[in-house]
């Protein structure tokens, strides 16, 4: 486990000028008025290119940046090689790059390095938990040590508690391998042998998150997730849950996320993929409700808390982030449907993947989950399939920009 400097939170970000690089407006504007709420500095450029012009131009006016965030996943220049680029530039001054990353993909410690990248962190990011990795990061480039090292939104996770996981499965060697990845991890587990145990088991204690079998006796996974989605629209809240499936299908996916999940596994499992599972989706729990019948209550597929935090309870910013979100939503549906029209996966592809960091600020998790796998499809040529994800996807979408429109209308009131 990283032991991080407690000088971490000592470190002066006032006035810190800092270049966010990112393709995506909706990011942009998000990461803007977040860093400008702590008293940095902030510009942002739409491209990795436009990003290093902006470097240049900042050093040859004598007001360099000390900070760059940069988005992971862009086109023609993607994160890793703008962090080559930068560290190309010997007379540029010691800039360090955080990298935000969508795709949920494991980190490669060693890539990161070799593009000089500081930190590598998931998306979407509450405020609190970007200054924190702010402060680190600029803690650990500052301690003279000469050390180099990588911080991650699991590191970060590291050097707080464990989570309290309860962990449904009924055979007995599963359940010994995956306790044993989670108390690697720090995590206190409790471990059930089906459904009716883990209603039991919620209705004793409190838990952070659930690992689900899908396939148990009494009650197998599915039905045990809506038993608790059902209870939930009564007395509010979101449990994480994390469904572990031998069968990775896309039906089986569906159902999961039909049933109220925030996620899936494969079995078997491993546990970078574990870690890496949970950290996404304890970072974008959403209170959800399934088919919801007006717009009001469309308002409870979007995570408004950790939204308002990210925008530091700005209501008007809200506003204005709704109408650019549901404006590039629009563009990019049409030109995801014009992309299975003219069988462009390339294109197709490209869009998911753009409409999905978008909506990933707004905590709409099934959303996400949607969007990824038409983006998975896309890239594989499936375009059949991709053409039905889509389906799926859009009706998710109308989801969140019914419910963005009843929080914009409640916030004006």
């Amino acid at each position: 486990m990283v032991e991080y400097p407690a000088a971490a939170l000592q470190v002066e970000l006032q006035g810190l000028r800092v270049l966010v690089v990112d393709d995506n407006a909706t990011n942009r504007r998000v990461l803007e008025e977040t860093l400008r709420a702590f008293g940095m500095e902030p510009v942002t450029a739409d491209s990795g290119q436009a990003g290093i012009w902006a470097l240049v131009e900042a050093r040859d006016s004598g007001q360099p940046f000390s900070l760059v965030i940069v988005d992971a996943e862009m086109p023609e220049m993607d994160g890793f090689m703008f962090g080559q680029e930068v560290k190309q530039f010997t007379d540029l001054p010691k800039t360090m790059v955080m990298m935000l990353t969508s795709t949920g993909e494991s980190c490669d410690v060693q890539k990161c390095k070799r593009s000089g990248i500081s930190a590598y962190l998931w998306k979407p990011i509450k405020g609190a938990e970007l200054l924190h990795a702010i402060q680190t990061t600029m803690a650990l480039n500052r301690d003279g040590s000469g050390e180099e090292t990588l911080v991650t939104s699991q590191t970060l996770k590291d050097a707080r508690p464990g989570l309290k996981v309860l962990l449904a499965e009924d055979n007995v060697v599963n359940q010994k391998l995956a306790a044993r990845m989670l108390e690697r991890r720090g995590h206190a587990v409790t471990v059930v042998p089906d459904g009716k145990a883990v209603l039991e088991a919620l209705n004793k204690g409190q838990f952070d998150l659930i690992l689900m079998d899908l396939e148990m006796p009494e009650m197998n996974g599915l039905e045990a997730t809506r038993a608790i989605r059902k209870r939930e629209r009564q007395t509010g809240g979101h449990i994480p849950i994390i469904a572990m499936t031998a069968h990775a299908m896309k039906d089986h996916m569906d159902r999961c996320l039909q049933a109220g999940m925030d996620g899936y596994l494969s079995k078997p499992m491993r546990s970078d993929e574990l870690y890496a599972k949970i950290d996404k989706v304890t970072a974008q729990v959403q209170v959800a409700a399934p088919s919801p019948e007006s717009d009001e209550d469309f308002r409870v597929q979007i995570d408004r808390q950790a939204l308002m935090e990210r925008l530091g309870g700005d209501n008007s910013l809200l506003k204005e982030i709704a109408e650019l979100f549901m404006e590039d939503c629009a563009r990019l549906l049409a030109d995801m449907q014009q992309a299975v029209g003219q069988r462009d996966a390339e294109r197709l592809e490209k869009a998911a993947h753009s409409l999905k960091g978008s909506v990933g600020n707004f905590g709409a998790l099934r959303a996400v989950e949607t969007l990824a796998e038409v983006e998975r499809l896309a890239r594989r040529w499936d375009l059949a399939a991709a053409a039905e994800a889509l389906k799926a996807a859009e009706q998710e979408l109308q989801g969140v920009t019914r419910g963005l429109s009843a929080l914009v209308r409640e916030a004006g009131n």
